[in-house]
């Protein structure tokens, strides 16, 4: 066994080295944002994204995240496709996670219908997307 006090000590420095390292408040909602934010910051203006609604006959291409919309408001609007929005953005956060702390920050468009995709018509189809209402998030979010 180790001294009285010596463990407690160990686990104290740990701590301290992880708090000048990573600061106080919400580590892991900044670590959300963040991903969110590089991922558009890289491909917001990309060939990752098209415009919405496609033309007819068009098709996207394999690595497609997802596309530019403009809202019932004429705002730019990105829809991402799920399954990139939970592998690229929420990386190993989970999805209900990232959206609680992306729509707390006025980043992420809640439906009125619920849950956190909303649905869009084109052709016979209503694919369901996570909608971000611009590429970069919202001002006070950078500055928490």
């Amino acid at each position: 066994g180790l001294p009285a006090g010596v463990g407690m000590a160990g686990v104290k420095q740990c701590f301290d080295e992880w708090l000048a390292k990573h600061g106080s408040g919400k580590y892991e909602d900044q670590q959300i944002i963040k991903q969110a934010a590089d991922f558009l910051a890289q491909y917001a203006h990309s060939i990752r994204f098209t415009d919405w609604p496609l033309p007819t006959g068009s098709k996207t291409g394999d690595n497609a995240a997802g596309y530019i919309a403009r809202n019932q408001a004429g705002e730019t609007e990105y829809l991402i496709i799920p399954a990139v929005f939970e592998r690229e953005i929420c990386g190993t956060y989970e999805p209900a996670k990232a959206c609680i702390v992306l729509h707390g920050i006025g980043w992420l468009n809640k439906p009125k219908s619920g849950g956190w995709k909303v649905q869009k018509t084109q052709g016979s189809g209503r694919p369901r997307f996570y909608s971000l209402n611009s590429a970069t998030p919202p001002e006070s979010a950078e500055q928490d």
